[in-house]
């Protein structure tokens, strides 16, 4: 075992790394520019590492020591339109289990196709989960991920508002919430639905463009329903929050899951 370890580019002797939490059997050691693990290469760029590595990382609670947010990594669907995924933060969501999920992962920009929330412009008051998108992100764009980011993907908690209470709801894959991408509360659906993101800190890291970044900046579908409508909220083109469409308009699709339990 090295007698020092480097952390964010400090180098910093082991004693002092162990007292932080870092069990021994857990220490990283920089060898040539390349992170070393247990036998195993792990780069410090996100996108030359395996999901299987990525997810092990996550799970030890460590993919911030070798990560940060906003850091990218692509993935091709099985339609074969390819998306890249941005770090949203670590440590942020609840697993299933009640345990912390180690990484959330989200669109860098929009996919390829908009669509609609639901079919027609009937809220039944029962929020997110009775929408026609709602079983299309869960089931049919599940499917089409790549097989080795689909091992990866641990089950969430996410919480959704239906009319002015909230609920939860246990999924692999989600849009966000209104709160998660945006820090002001509106008075047109309630706020607590996941807390903000550390990647969105601005109206420009809120900006996304349709066809994973080479179209037009576009507005995109959140989970949040409005309180007093059949509407549901939506972040616009420039970035800005508190507008909402009916949910038979057509809107950009970001989508976002969760890999490693950290405990």
């Amino acid at each position: 075992m090295p007698n020092t370890m480097r952390i964010n580019g400090n180098v910093l002797p082991i004693s002092e790394v162990l007292y932080a939490g870092l069990p021994a059997n857990k220490v990283h050691h920089v060898d040539g520019g390349v992170w070393l693990r247990s036998g195993e290469d792990v780069s410090p760029v996100l996108s030359e590492n395996s999901w299987q590595t990525i997810s092990r990382l996550a799970s030890e609670g460590l993919a911030s020591h070798y990560w940060n947010v906003g850091d990218e990594i692509d993935i091709t669907l099985m339609t074969g339109e390819v998306l890249t995924l941005q770090i949203y933060g670590f440590g942020h969501d609840t697993l299933a289990n009640d345990n912390i999920a180690g990484i959330t992962f989200g669109l860098k920009n929009l996919m390829a196709n908009s669509m609609r929330m639901n079919s027609d412009t009937v809220n039944t008051g029962g929020g997110w989960v009775t929408f026609d998108a709602f079983s299309w992100i869960t089931t049919e764009l599940y499917d089409q991920l790549p097989l080795d980011v689909k091992e990866v993907i641990l089950p969430a908690k996410k919480l959704y508002n239906a009319s002015n209470s909230i609920e939860s709801v246990i999924v692999n894959v989600f849009h966000f919430s209104r709160s998660e991408v945006h820090p002001n509360p509106s008075s047109n659906t309630p706020h607590n639905q996941g807390g903000l993101y550390p990647i969105f800190i601005d109206n420009a890291s809120r900006i996304k463009h349709m066809a994973n970044g080479s179209g037009a900046a576009r507005w995109w579908w959140t989970r949040s329903t409005h309180i007093n409508g059949n509407n549901m909220m939506i972040m616009l083109a420039t970035g800005a929050a508190d507008a909402n469409n009916m949910t038979s308009s057509v809107g950009g699709i970001c989508f976002g899951f969760c890999v490693g339990d950290a405990g």
